[in-house]
């Protein structure tokens, strides 16, 4: 029954994507940043968001981008009036990545097939 449900969540999750990208629905990326510039209003962070936060904050002292790369994203940045540093939004996105992939080992030894599209999707959150 397991399985089935694990399969049946892929599937969905799969048919969403091509459907998402047959209908030119928007990225969760280019939709962060229009909802960014719509609405100026505080929100409540949750307390997993503030501990991922806090790692990400850690992670970003150790994280050294080269003058192109940090150019590039203080630019787009800025663009979407994100008041983040280059360092921290690319430490942001390598702690959602991590927790993603961490979801590798267990999956390995209850559903070896899924392995893959964890680390795709896992891939994905770092690159959006």
């Amino acid at each position: 029954m397991f399985f089935k449900v694990v399969c049946a969540v892929i599937l969905a999750v799969g048919i969403f994507l091509v459907v998402a990208d047959l209908f030119k629905i928007p990225t969760i990326k280019a939709s962060m940043a229009v909802k960014s510039l719509a609405s100026r209003q505080k929100h409540t962070d949750s307390s997993l968001e503030i501990w991922l936060r806090g790692l990400a904050e850690w992670l970003s002292k150790h994280i050294r981008l080269n003058e192109y790369r940090r150019a590039q994203l203080e630019s787009d940045l800025k663009v979407a009036d994100m008041k983040t540093t280059p360092e921290m939004y690319v430490a942001d996105a390598i702690v959602k990545a991590g927790i993603i992939g961490c979801l590798v080992v267990p999956f390995l030894f209850i559903f070896p097939f899924a392995v893959p599209i964890i680390l795709l999707i896992a891939f994905i959150f770092y690159r959006i």
